[in-house]
């Protein structure tokens, strides 16, 4: 019986460590070697903290937000991209209503913007 609990308790102490460290991955380290400029195609609406609205930093009213997407995005068949930059402080209500006009001027897809922040 002893020399069954001290082949346990060797088998245990060589494991034991290898299970605390798990698997050792470095994760991949990268940079952008040159801008990447915006496509011509791309449409931002951004949305300040007072809730005014701008698309591609022009100032628009809600009301005239959903045909001036609509004409934006007739032509186009498949990439129906808008991406949106609200303020932080923003009640998400606000968000919400300027997503609902832009899904009714034809918008399929929407991108969240958020600020890159470091690891």
């Amino acid at each position: 019986m002893i020399d069954v609990m001290l082949v346990l308790l060797i088998i245990f102490m060589v494991v034991t460590p290898s299970l605390m460290h798990g698997v050792v991955a470095e994760p991949p380290v990268a940079e952008n070697l040159k801008p990447h400029p915006q496509d011509e195609t791309d449409h931002t609406l951004a949305i300040d903290v007072n809730g005014a609205l701008y698309l591609d930093r022009q100032p628009i009213a809600l009301g005239q937000l959903e045909a001036t997407l609509t004409a934006l995005y007739t032509e186009r068949t498949a990439d129906k991209v808008l991406y949106v930059r609200a303020h932080r402080d923003l009640l998400y209500g606000r968000v919400s209503t300027a997503l609902d006009a832009a899904r009714a001027g034809g918008v399929t897809v929407v991108g969240l913007v958020s600020e890159q922040r470091a690891p």
